[in-house]
């Protein structure tokens, strides 16, 4: 009667753990830059003063969604994480956070890809060739 208990605490233990190890090397949420205001990418691009306003006010569409979205999922991690470490742990409230963040990481992809496309929509086709060998040599 007495191991199962046991068995309950260890096996928390290892998938808390395992949980805290996903969170530590997880990327951070990142929040999409101006790479066009950077001089280098600028020349190779050949950016004109148009495009360069169309980027900016297409960023500045985004950029609020992007980071109202990133701070909910940050918020919706720590939570799981304080219901990861706790003894008696709920595993419907862990469940329900865990399918929150999945939702929350779908919707950020969801506004990064519109973001994206519409980037794309101010670039030329040889724009966008030059971006996308620049974006290889970076990853």
């Amino acid at each position: 009667m007495r191991l199962w208990p046991r068995l309950l605490r260890v096996s928390f233990l290892l998938i808390a753990s395992f949980c805290l190890l996903g969170q530590i090397f997880s990327q951070a949420p990142r929040i999409e830059t101006k790479w066009w205001k950077d001089e280098k990418i600028r020349s190779e691009l050949s950016l004109t003063a148009p495009q360069d306003k169309q980027l900016d006010k297409i960023m500045a569409e985004f950029r609020e969604r992007l980071v109202l979205i990133s701070r909910d999922l940050d918020a919706k991690r720590k939570e799981r994480h304080a219901v990861e470490v706790v003894p008696t742990i709920h595993l419907q409230a862990y469940r329900t956070l865990t399918d929150q963040i999945y939702s929350l990481k779908e919707e950020l992809d969801r506004v990064r890809t519109a973001f994206s496309i519409r980037l794309g929509e101010v670039l030329t086709p040889s724009q966008e060739a030059t971006l996308r060998k620049i974006q290889s040599k970076r990853h």
